[in-house]
């Protein structure tokens, strides 16, 4: 059953690879969905298995809601305060059936070298090549640590198997176990009770089973009153529910927020220390809490089913798809009391408050994503919202669609639910995806696309200034085509050190494959129209071309080369590129220089 599921989702999402590593991909799905389910190329960065691992499979360090890779990355994404949030998750994925204390020892001995490495001041002579960027990361947190919410990083170790039992006394008992953990409760980067989880084919099961939202969820929400029923919605009411009842529905049994339940809500949890969250925790704090359905919007839930059985109510695959905020703070409020007054009377403080809920029933997948959308009209525009109503990226669109089966699409509009596109998830591009590409492929601006992509996202960017839309797709299977190498070439550690320069890796492809783009590249102001032409007739040849994969392939391979040549000190010695070694301009001129004109 297991092997089929993962077959399955492999399929679904354009996986290719042994089982063991397509396993290992549906466990970070299943472990870190929340993150992943938006843009599936996440795994490749977070799915660190095969070659000098270390015994860690999936590592990810989440910064304020997002997955950090990259080191340098960390600064944009903290907010001003010490209000930021961090945590890491590193999971061990096997496929037998059986708990084995030795690969225990191993996984928890990665965790160790990931701690060893900030203590040891930035010493990479005994770090795996696997572990590199992860402990690159955790090093600049704790560079950071006194701007974020916590003195220590939060932890999760899974070791995941298919187990039919959830734990084994005998093998954490085991004293290579216990010493290992010992020996990381020492080096004061986690908490002190940081463990090993075991979880077997049950746990992973019920994983799977909280993506279409929790089962048979129940509390009680008196006197709420029914909306009229139209058009695709089965029952729908309004109205308060205590925040006690409310409870069950936001958290699992742990406290913690439910797996999977805001995965339709637009935004992400923005962290405690944002103004509007603050806002909310504080009244919740305060004396005037019972004011608190007079100032909050409350909840909007859509259930899959529902049953009312005298206000008593069940429901099943739901989402909470407006009120996501509120869910955390009151998360975080009922953590606060059980702390302080204890278990049962923070169950009656949290029943004084009156939440506002929109509770709303239907099997329709269209009402779901305009409901959602619907109750969340404030989010702010982004700048390639702007880019993908155009005119042009209607039609760049519609070109993508007609590349077949075994082609590309693009997600043009912001939310677009991938499983109504007839490709696996990996075939996807959004727009700041193809701005990326495109400034890289056509423009040879790679460094850009590398360093400060905001910068071509906007309105006025010249990237939408109608191009040929052959020039879209060319640039974004180019950089499809790099992305699967590095997935195939997993085990290949020369390979996947030099990740990061995948947008000059790209720039040199297209080069390579089109002559007449290293002249486009060349230009030291913006290329006319003639230029662009030029090239975009040769793209279009390339393009109705039905090799063209296998011809970029064979770009790529010999532009790989090149690459691993210039970055030979750093693969040498096993050192990973990170976006400070490759975002500069001098780099991009570099590689141009010794690639389109290695006699000069």
């Amino acid at each position: 059953m297991t092997a089929r599921k993962v077959r399955s989702f492999a399929r679904d999402h354009g996986l290719t690879g042994i089982d063991s590593k397509l396993f290992e991909f549906y466990v970070a799905y299943l472990y870190l969905n929340r993150y992943v389910s938006a843009d599936i190329r996440i795994l490749d960065d977070i799915v660190t298995g095969g070659g000098d691992d270390g015994g860690i499979d999936v590592a990810a360090v989440v910064i304020n809601g997002t997955v950090v890779t990259d080191a340098s990355d960390i600064a944009d994404l903290l907010n001003d305060g010490s209000e930021n949030s961090v945590y890491i998750t590193l999971i061990q994925a096997k496929t037998s059936e059986k708990y084995d204390t030795k690969l225990i020892s191993k996984f928890l001995h990665g965790v160790e070298q990931i701690a060893e490495y900030t203590a040891n001041g930035g010493d990479t002579t005994n770090l795996p090549i696997g572990l590199s960027q992860t402990a690159m990361v955790v090093d600049e947190v704790l560079n950071n640590i006194t701007r974020f919410n916590t003195p220590r990083i939060p932890a999760e170790l899974f070791y995941v198997t298919n187990s039919k039992t959830s734990t084994d006394v005998e093998a954490l008992g085991e004293t290579q176990v216990l010493a290992a953990l010992r020996r990381l409760q020492r080096h004061a980067i986690f908490p002190d009770d940081i463990t090993c989880i075991l979880q077997g084919k049950n746990d992973r099961e019920e994983r799977e089973s909280t993506l279409s939202g929790p089962q048979d969820v129940t509390f009680r929400f008196p006197g709420a009153q029914p909306i009229t029923e139209t058009m695709g919605i089965d029952q729908a009411y309004i109205g308060v529910a205590q925040a006690d009842q409310l409870l069950n529905v936001i958290c699992n049994d742990s406290g913690r927020v439910r797996d999977g339940v805001l995965k339709e809500n637009v935004r992400t949890y923005q962290g405690d220390a944002n103004p509007v969250n603050r806002e909310i925790y504080s009244t919740l704090l305060s004396e005037d809490v019972e004011l608190f359905p007079f100032l909050n919007n409350g909840l909007t839930i859509i259930a899959r089913k529902l049953n009312n059985a005298g206000g008593r109510i069940t429901i099943s695959s739901y989402q909470i798809v407006n009120g996501g905020q509120t869910s955390h703070q009151l998360a975080r409020w009922a953590e606060h009391l059980r702390d302080t007054v204890g278990k049962e009377n923070a169950m009656r403080e949290l029943a004084k408050v009156a939440v506002p809920i929109k509770l709303i029933s239907t099997t329709s997948s269209e009402i779901f994503s305009r409901v959602s959308v619907a109750t969340n009209l404030q989010s702010a525009i982004s700048e390639t919202d702007i880019q993908s109503s155009k005119k042009h990226a209607q039609d760049v669109e519609l070109y993508f669609a007609q590349s077949g089966p075994d082609g590309l699409r693009y997600a043009r509009q912001n939310g677009t639910d991938l499983s109504d596109l007839d490709v696996p998830g990996l075939r996807v591009v959004t727009t700041s995806d193809l701005d990326r590409a495109v400034a890289a492929c056509i423009f040879g601006e790679s460094s850009t696309s590398i360093g400060s992509p905001k910068s071509l996202y906007g309105k006025s960017s010249f990237i939408w200034n109608n191009h040929p839309v052959d020039v879209y797709y060319f640039s974004a299977l180019i950089v499809y085509r790099i992305e699967s190498l590095f997935r195939r070439s997993a085990r290949d550690d020369s390979i996947q050190l030099v990740k990061a320069a995948k947008y000059h890796l790209a720039m040199m492809t297209a080069g390579l494959l089109i002559p007449e783009l290293v002249s486009v590249f060349e230009e030291e102001k913006e290329p006319t129209d003639k230029d662009i032409d030029t090239a975009a007739r040769e793209i279009e040849r390339a393009v109705a071309k039905s090799d063209l994969s296998d011809s970029i392939d064979n770009c790529v391979a010999i532009a790989i080369k090149s690459l691993l040549q210039h970055f030979a000190a750093q693969v040498k010695i096993g050192k990973p590129l990170v976006k400070d070694d490759v975002r500069n301009k001098s780099v991009e001129t570099e590689l141009h220089n010794m690639f389109f004109h290695p006699n000069e």
